[in-house]
């Protein structure tokens, strides 16, 4: 069973009859062919008849999916995640590439820096982690920007992401993003977390003997090591991590692992064969999405927030500390009083 729906039939037959073709002014997308062959629809289209409540996403959702199962039967037996983003941003990226550096700024210097400092300050938080990774989820949890991109099982959780901007003065239209990609062992990642952050890492080689000399080694010996290396280093990587933070367990959270392939220039060989790394447009996990994705117009984001409070989605559920719930208290109340509801004495 996913998202609550038990197989590819049922989830086709849980859509009324027109409505496949009623949701599909919901999808945003090019017009050519998807990577998976879906023929999807452009955002033109899209906006003249956008999601005007959470029923109209909830179906969206079954829709979307129901036409992925019908193009890649295997992907039937994975789990979906979802992305939510306050805008139609040209990339998709994490907090790291965000910054306003180059490439090579960032993974050869800026990167290592700002994990260095952090753990110099607060080693109270490395004290409470086993791996980098968990470093790194604690990192970005009190803002510090990461190579991680944050996603959720929960639909439901992205769309309140892609509507939380609501109040704010550059308001625009969000998206939720669908991945349907396999998940990465937490064991790999964790020990490609110990590869990172480290000035002056340069080819495959040196990576290879940082891996073997490191907490958690990724290999048992070095030319096992440096192939599972050589397939990981290059591609973005889907993990659930440990669920031992209330906030990820909270908003049912996973994470994309920005690859480690920027770090290395020139091509090395490997078994045999040339391996070059390339560039990977400046951190862009594009390619870890469907191209068929859904647009939230910003005018009913208030309205849908307020919807998705009512079935237990909101600041308070999904951030369990003080702070965001007395901002939940704050703006839940400010939004209710523009109706004007009193009682009667």
């Amino acid at each position: 069973m996913k998202n609550g729906v038990n197989s590819t039939e049922e989830c086709c037959q849980s859509v009324p009859p027109g409505a496949a073709a009623t949701a599909r002014r919901w999808v945003g997308g090019p017009s050519e062919m998807g990577r998976s062959g879906i023929n999807t629809m452009k955002n033109l289209n899209m906006k003249d008849r956008p999601i005007n409540s959470l029923a109209d996403y909830i179906e969206a959702i079954v829709w979307v999916e129901s036409q992925i199962h019908k193009e890649d039967f295997d992907i039937l037996h994975r789990d979906y995640y979802y992305r939510g983003e306050r805008k139609e941003f040209p990339y998709v990226i994490s907090s790291l590439y965000n910054e306003k550096k180059s490439v090579d700024e960032i993974v050869v210097y800026f990167e290592g820096a700002l994990i260095e400092e952090a753990k110099t300050r607060f080693p109270e938080i490395v004290k409470e982690c086993d791996d980098n990774i968990e470093m790194l989820l604690k990192f970005q949890h009190y803002g510090l920007p990461t190579r991680l991109l944050d996603v959720t099982q929960n639909p439901l959780v992205a769309l309140f992401f892609a509507c939380n901007d609501y109040d704010h003065s550059d308001c625009d239209d969000g998206r939720v993003l669908i991945c349907t990609k396999k998940i990465t062992p937490y064991s790999y990642v964790r020990s490609l977390g110990e590869l990172i952050g480290t000035e002056g890492v340069v080819t495959l080689e040196q990576l290879t003997r940082m891996s073997l000399n490191s907490k958690y080694p990724i290999g048992n010996t070095e030319e096992h090591t440096r192939r599972l290396l050589a397939n990981l280093i290059a591609e973005p990587l889907l993990f659930r991590p440990p669920q031992n933070d209330s906030r990820i367990k909270a908003q049912l959270g996973a994470f994309v692992f920005t690859p480690l392939m920027q770090i290395i220039s020139g091509s090395v060989s490997v078994d045999s064969s040339d391996f070059e790394v390339k560039d990977n447009e400046n951190g862009n996990l594009q390619n870890m999405f469907e191209e068929l994705r859904i647009i939230i117009p910003k005018e009913k984001k208030e309205f849908l927030i307020d919807q998705l409070d009512g079935v237990g989605v909101s600041e308070a559920t999904l951030f369990p500390d003080y702070d965001h719930k007395m901002h939940y208290i704050k703006n839940h109340h400010l939004r209710f009083k523009k109706y004007d509801w009193h009682l009667d004495v």
